[in-house]
């Protein structure tokens, strides 16, 4: 029992589907139930946390810091604040609020970026319930209990512990209920208007898995539930392969962020609205398949397009030309052309300053000519080693440019690009 707090009045855990008014007595026996393997108490513990986030700035500091709190705390309230403050360092990449919040190694490592969250979230809109079946450190659950209430499910007692402190820490202890369980025992029985949500893991403790079989835990059995549930959404790798989900009636949605391809997700039920989706963000521009005839190709014309990679993933490169008005300048390859600028959130976009017949001794002359002492060299489509082939060019000069390496129906070229930056909110 709590210090200072009747029995019957003990707040219950977030888990028990109950919360409390009196949130500093809930606060305390969340921290004194989160510390309880950690060894720390609220009023050393939050001091030595203070001190070690105003010192730790990455790995390096972990030991002098340590070092420096163990002359006033406990080896083991120092070292847990000590790796909390690394963690929240870390953190902050992911999660706005990094600064309130408890991590584990692995959690944060596996946990979803914010960013992606919010998106998934956003686009589930309000919901009756959703359970979070793998819900980890809370990545997602904490984005899904800002829309509604979210049954945060976690079967290791260490993860659902910071789970829980997660929840008193963000003010979501009202929707996010967190409860340590296996979510593949068969005993679970989902509301009608139900929302299930699973990122299986996808490293074992023999390495990264690549196959969705090899998924732990394994998610087909739960999407067979949508004839009784809303939705069920499965969290996949972005480089899932495209023969084992052809089968399933489902909606693949790749995500980016900052043009970075950062993960790609399952559909299932009501949720789902077309085959194949691309998100990019933080724009929130999305792509969805449409039937569509062939585009054309052409040569290069005065602006280049190099789209996202959640596009190319996607396969909707034909939809992306369709909607700029572009064209192909190869069939087998994701570069688009076209002869006015077509700004796009989904695209690189370039000038093309030139096309050569592709030949180490001709661009060197070109670069030399246009005074081009640095380039950005890309390739597309070519074989060539980069790094053999810029040293190879012997560049100087004051001027940039970016030289692709790829090929056109009219053969292999090299192209100078200058690339057009914010051309898009």
């Amino acid at each position: 029992m709590l210090p200072g707090v009747d029995a019957e009045k003990e707040p219950a855990l977030p888990g028990s589907f109950q919360y409390t008014d009196n949130l500093m007595a809930a606060v305390e026996y969340v921290m004194r139930h989160l510390y309880r393997y950690l060894q720390l108490l609220s009023d050393p513990g939050a001091a030595a946390l203070a001190q070690a986030a105003a010192l730790v700035r990455s790995d390096l500091d972990f030991l002098p810091v340590l070092q420096k709190l163990e002359r006033e705390y406990p080896h083991e309230i120092a070292r847990e604040a000590v790796s909390q403050a690394l963690f929240r360092v870390k953190a902050a990449r992911k999660f706005s609020q990094a600064d309130r919040m408890f991590f584990t190694k692995d959690g944060l490592e596996q946990a979803s970026g914010e960013l992606v969250s919010n998106y998934r979230a956003d686009r589930l809109g309000r919901f009756q319930l959703l359970f979070d079946l793998t819900a980890g450190i809370g990545g997602d659950a904490i984005s899904f209990a800002r829309k509604g209430p979210v049954v945060a499910v976690e079967r290791d007692e260490r993860t659902v512990d910071v789970l829980q402190a997660n929840s008193i820490a963000l003010g979501l202890t009202g929707t996010l209920f967190a409860i340590q369980a296996d979510s593949t025992i068969p005993a679970w029985r989902f509301p009608r208007d139900a929302v299930i949500f699973l990122d299986p893991a996808r490293r074992t403790s023999r390495g990264r898995v690549y196959s969705i079989h090899h998924y732990e835990p394994d998610f087909l059995p739960f999407t067979k539930l949508t004839e009784h549930v809303h939705s069920v959404v499965v969290k996949v790798s972005p480089a899932v392969r495209w023969q084992e989900i052809s089968g399933l009636s489902c909606e693949i949605n790749f995500i980016s962020a900052f043009g970075e391809l950062k993960e790609a997700a399952l559909w299932f039920g009501e949720s789902a609205s077309t085959a194949r989706r691309a998100t990019i963000l933080p724009q929130g521009w999305t792509l969805t398949e449409k039937a569509l005839q062939e585009e054309a190709v052409t040569d290069p014309g005065e602006f280049l397009y190099e789209p996202d990679p959640a596009v190319l993933r996607a396969g909707l490169v034909q939809q992306l030309a369709y909607q700029l008005g572009c064209t192909r300048i190869e069939p087998s390859l994701g570069l688009l052309t076209s002869n006015e600028l077509r700004p796009s959130a989904a695209a690189r976009c370039y000038r093309i300053l030139d096309v050569l017949p592709f030949g180490l001794k001709r661009l060197r002359k070109t670069l030399r000519d246009r005074g081009i002492g640095s380039i950005t060299l890309k390739k597309r489509g070519s074989a060539v080693d980069t790094e053999v082939f810029e040293k190879q060019l012997h560049l100087s000069g004051e001027n940039h440019c970016v030289v692709l390496l790829t090929r056109t129906r009219g053969g292999k070229v090299s192209m100078l690009l200058e690339e057009i930056r914010n051309s898009v909110d």
